[in-house]
């Protein structure tokens, strides 16, 4: 099962620049405070990207019929041979497993709406703290170092997911 990877997608000529006269660039510049941190354009080309991405990563994925084949299911005679399936499987046939992953987690968050409240506010928090937050973190008057950060973060992920769990099972 060698998988065939598909050619580059050809890149298209740039264009030189247009002409800009001095009064245009004079009232196109503004204060920082002024701009707009993200455009809706920009917004919508971000978008139009990942959707093209998730596309053209949907387009690789391999026949179901092929994935799920009861004739290429064989005992293997060695643990290094399972190894070795198992890699050429999951290179072979990745997009579908991406798939079956995504599903597996889209059904659970629907089912479970408390999940997806919980998964949202740590995901609002890491944004926060690494997207958002300008300058040095501060807690109770004390600079936290990288280190630090890093730690408090997999702890709050950590007990946030432990008491989700143990909510979803009362």
């Amino acid at each position: 099962m060698a998988a065939v990877a598909a050619p580059p997608a050809p890149v298209p000529p740039v264009a030189p620049p247009a002409p800009v006269s001095a009064a245009a660039v004079a009232s196109s510049v503004q204060p920082a405070a002024a701009q707009p941190a993200a455009t809706p354009s920009a917004l919508w080309l971000i978008g139009s990207r990942l959707r093209e991405y998730a596309a053209s990563t949907f387009e690789q994925r391999k026949p179901w019929g092929e994935v799920l084949e009861r004739t290429s299911f064989s005992k293997p005679s060695s643990l290094q041979e399972a190894a070795g399936r198992l890699r050429k499987n999951a290179g072979y046939f990745k997009i579908n497993y991406l798939i079956i992953i995504l599903l597996t987690v889209a059904v659970t968050l629907l089912t479970h709406p408390s999940s997806l409240v919980v998964l949202g506010s740590l995901a609002a928090s890491w944004v926060y703290v690494f997207a958002i937050r300008q300058g040095p973190l501060v807690i109770s008057g004390k600079e936290l170092r990288w280190e630090s950060i890093m730690k408090h973060m997999r702890v709050r992920a950590d007990s946030i997911s432990i008491s989700s769990q143990q909510q979803q099972q009362d």
